[in-house]
Parts: C-alpha cells; sequence; structure tokens
C-alpha cells in the first residue's frame, strides 16, 4: 500500500506512509508552493470510473499478473511454509 501511495502521488516513503496514518490528502505550509516531484507517474491499470465489483476484479487480475512475472514471489510459498495440514 505505501509503494502504490508513493507511485500515485509521487511522495517518499515517509509521506505516503503519512498520508495513510493521517487519511487526508497532503497540505502545504501557508506561503510555500508545493515541491515538483522528480518521480514519473505511471499510468494506472485501472478504470477510475468502473463500478466496486469490476474495479475489484481490475486490481485482482493486476495482482495476479504481477505475481506470475515475479520468480522470489512464486518461490516463496514453497521455500518458507510446511506443506499443508502439517
Amino acid at each position: 500500500m505505501i509503494d502504490w501511495v508513493m507511485r500515485a502521488e509521487g511522495v517518499s516513503f515517509r509521506h505516503a506512509v503519512g498520508l495513510l496514518r493521517d487519511g487526508m490528502p497532503a497540505i502545504t505550509p501557508a506561503g510555500r508552493s508545493p515541491g515538483r516531484s522528480t518521480v514519473r507517474r505511471l499510468a494506472s491499470p485501472l478504470d477510475r470510473d468502473a463500478a466496486d465489483g469490476e474495479l475489484l476484479g481490475q486490481v485482482t487480475c493486476y495482482y495476479h499478473r504481477v505475481l506470475k512475472e515475479s520468480p522470489d514471489a512464486l518461490g516463496y510459498p514453497a521455500e518458507d511454509r510446511p506443506p499443508a495440514g502439517h
């Protein structure tokens, strides 16, 4: 979640944690202009106008695709967990 906020908002780790903790958008102090991020914003793989159920499906498909592309993630359950039922 933190990584997503960092990418979506173009902010640092600490700033992303603060945004999530506070549950509100960042507020620029009076008299200061907001800084310009050097982080390139990525296009969203989701349709922002989708209904809740459709959006959930899009998120599930996205994470499934990303999981299949990550050898470390695919090897994780087999490496560190005992077989089911033990």
